[in-house]
């Protein structure tokens, strides 16, 4: 395998356990309604992907340095390891580093306090993917970081609660899984429309024309915006009938709206790999 293979690898999983380290912390902090059964698995989810998160940025560090020198031998190179964390690059991983503290902190602080610092880390996690790629070389570099900022932001407090209301309606009694989808569907009311609208105005500032969605970035793009489509539709879905019907606390209703999410967070997954693939690897240039 090349460096270059498991660098892909790498960032892929470390957006999915960033965007479920943020994005689980967030929904434990986020205020209002009580859980009970569900607690002691969601803060075991945290903890664990905060875990796996770090392990992997320490993992992406190490194989930037090997492409940095084009050969394996660059991992154990001092020279290599130190140029790959002054890089961009490294920047970006202290950054991620930076929010992953936060929300250790966030977990381990009382309600009134968490709430901020998960809100803090998800912003801090957000704004790391505007200190490198594509968007650092706009003319209109301020908007062009607004717009990524914010659309990651949005996708990791969307992919960071799906496992957690999963668990949620999987674990809880009827009334408190129904209520805490409900109050998770009056969020994603705003996280719906903003986030294809970030989308599409970041893909017009990056784009040179039209025709450069025939390039291999222009292509995952479409792929990205297909899948989240896919996704926008099976959370309308929930929305609207996996979730009311947990107020049923039949086992076929839990079992219904654990799957559907389950698919939910597999399209999402499928988009942040595109994400990998898009900023590692390509450009918009073609």
């Amino acid at each position: 395998m090349s460096p270059d293979t498991l660098s892909f690898l790498l960032r892929g999983l470390s957006f999915l356990a960033l965007c479920q380290a943020l994005g689980g912390v967030l929904f434990l902090a986020w205020p209002g309604g009580q859980l009970s059964l569900s607690l002691p698995r969601l803060r075991r989810l945290a903890a664990w992907s905060v875990a796996a998160a770090a392990v992997l940025l320490v993992g992406q560090a190490s194989i930037d340095a090997a492409r940095l020198a084009g050969e394996w031998a660059g991992m154990t190179d001092p020279d290599m390891q130190r140029m790959a964390m002054q890089s961009a690059a490294g920047k970006v991983l202290a950054a991620r580093g930076v929010a992953l503290a936060l929300a250790v902190l966030a977990l381990l602080s009382p309600r009134r306090v968490a709430t901020p610092l998960a809100v803090l880390a998800v912003l801090v996690g957000a704004a790391s993917f505007a200190l490198t790629g594509h968007t650092v070389r706009l003319a209109m570099r301020p908007a062009g970081a607004a717009l990524l900022g914010l659309h990651l932001a949005l996708v990791l407090a969307w992919f960071g609660a799906l496992q957690p209301l999963r668990l949620v309606a999987l674990h809880e009694p009827a009334a408190i899984a129904q209520d805490a989808v409900a109050r998770f569907s009056r969020a994603a009311t705003w996280i719906v429309p903003a986030l294809p609208v970030a989308g599409c105005l970041l893909a017009a500032l990056l784009l040179p024309s039209p025709a450069a969605l025939a390039t291999p970035y222009g292509r995952l793009l479409l792929a990205k915006f297909g899948g989240l489509c896919l996704a926008f539709v099976l959370a309308a879905l929930n929305r609207s009938v996996h979730g009311p019907e947990l107020a049923t606390g039949t086992e076929q209703a839990r079992r219904r709206f654990a799957g559907a999410v389950a698919v939910e967070a597999v399209l999402l997954a499928g988009v942040l790999f595109a994400t990998a693939a898009m900023t590692g690897f390509y450009s918009p240039e073609g």
